[in-house]
């Protein structure tokens, strides 16, 4: 581990700790930090990491780097699928979790459907698909929230994402697919380096360019599907990060960029979740709010750098 991922570990320790007790009340007992706090922190940190890594993954998809992976639609369909299942069905636990992400990944299947031209995946098809499916979804949504006025709140709440009722039930699923999404993308972090070269000096150097694109975008869509039928949407994440780590690891090699990814998402996002939940005295913020408030910044300052966006 180089130094600069060691700083970056200590930062978050740092910052892991001081979460803990940082909160509006004022008495912390044990069950407010093993049944609260603990499951909150590690779920934002799991979180904040599934969405740098995603990130990473969708710039490399489309060989972008102001992309990010509800570009693909899967954020949209997600809350479609979550909203739905919560109030239109009643047929077993968890249902909008996985409802949830049975739609973000039906947005993405259809949108590589559509996107398919004689045997090949255009990245620009793919992405106008994605968005085109987005905005269906996104108003069909609408229309529903609309038509349901009593719970406009819950939904405003949860489609700017939200870690209020974080349990260690859902700490451990996330756990096990970070764990393995980290494995996947270093196993196949080779692979992902061919991708940012023109598609011709990909296939000549042995990559199957279709293949490895529909691979990737139900990989991409599998981690923030997950993320966000947990969560709700949490925006910019994917977009800020892997900038960020670039910078860092002064490097576009996906396997020295996978550890800063996930330590700078892990830390931006439980800062924000602390800012949240401590920043009007108990009246807690959804936390896309605030990523939301650092991210467009951030994207414009992107606009005016030059060689940033080419």
């Amino acid at each position: 581990m180089n130094k600069k991922n060691v700083i970056l570990s200590l930062i978050f320790l740092i910052l892991f700790v001081i979460s803990i007790f940082m909160g509006p009340v004022i008495e912390i007992n044990k069950f407010i930090i093993l049944e609260i706090r603990l499951p909150r922190i590690i779920l934002a940190s799991l979180i904040g990491a599934l969405l740098s890594l995603a990130g990473l993954l969708t710039q490399t998809l489309f060989r972008n780097p102001i992309a990010e992976p509800y570009l693909l639609g899967i954020s949209a369909g997600a809350a479609l699928g979550a909203f739905i299942s919560k109030y239109f069905l009643n047929l077993f636990p968890y249902q909008g979790q996985f409802f949830a992400f049975l739609f973000s990944q039906l947005i993405v299947l259809i949108a590589i459907f559509i996107s398919m031209r004689d045997g090949f995946l255009p990245r620009e098809t793919l992405l106008l698909a994605g968005i085109a499916l987005s905005l269906l979804a996104s108003g069909i949504l609408s229309l529903l929230i609309f038509l349901s006025p009593s719970e406009r709140i819950k939904i405003f709440f949860w489609l700017f994402g939200s870690f209020s009722y974080a349990q260690w039930k859902d700490v451990i699923p996330v756990t096990v697919i970070f764990m393995l999404s980290v494995w996947y993308i270093f196993f196949n972090s080779r692979k992902y380096d061919l991708m940012l070269l023109s598609d011709e000096e990909a296939i000549t150097l042995g990559l199957n360019i279709k293949k490895e694109r529909i691979f990737l975008a139900f990989f991409i869509s599998i981690i923030t599907g997950v993320s966000v039928s947990i969560t709700g949407i949490i925006g910019f994440i994917g977009l800020m990060v892997p900038h960020i780590s670039r910078r860092l690891t002064s490097s576009g090699i996906h396997k020295n960029m996978i550890m800063p990814c996930i330590l700078t998402g892990a830390i931006l996002l439980v800062l924000c979740d602390d800012f949240s939940r401590t920043l009007f005295n108990g009246a807690e913020i959804p936390v896309g709010v605030f990523t939301s408030l650092i991210g467009v910044p951030f994207f414009i300052s992107l606009l005016f750098k030059p060689g940033s966006i080419s």
